[in-house]
């Protein structure tokens, strides 16, 4: 006999996976409606991880950028200002590997963590 799922339960990993996968293509605005519309406590969840990451995500890019901004008008440090561009990439890396792995996680029923998210929303 086929186990039965709930429907609530599918509907909510399916919107928890697109929740992480949206930060993808559409950084923090994806998490941010979804937590926003969603009724859902889990799913609300997923969205504030996704949001804390894709906010953190932003700020690490921007700090970098002026970093490298500045160690490339100084052209003393142009060595320099190439590690940070090699920093931008590597960060955007790593969201593209967060984001596939909380999306996976969430496929699961699982809520991951994202290491390095500064947590500005408290997640319950």
């Amino acid at each position: 006999m086929p186990k039965r799922t709930n429907p609530k339960k599918s509907d909510d990993n399916t919107l928890s996976i697109i929740t992480h996968l949206l930060g993808l293509f559409i950084g923090f605005l994806g998490a941010l409606i979804i937590m926003l519309v969603s009724k859902s406590k889990e799913v609300k969840n997923h969205a504030r991880h996704a949001l804390n990451w894709q906010l953190s995500f932003i700020i690490y890019v921007i700090i970098v950028c002026i970093l490298a901004i500045i160690s490339f008008i100084t052209i003393i440090l142009i060595p320099l200002a190439i590690l940070f561009f090699i920093a931008v990439i590597s960060l955007s890396v790593l969201n593209i590997i967060f984001c596939i792995i909380a999306a996976i996680k969430a496929s699961e029923g699982a809520l991951w963590k994202y290491p390095l998210a500064i947590p500005f929303l408290k997640v319950e």
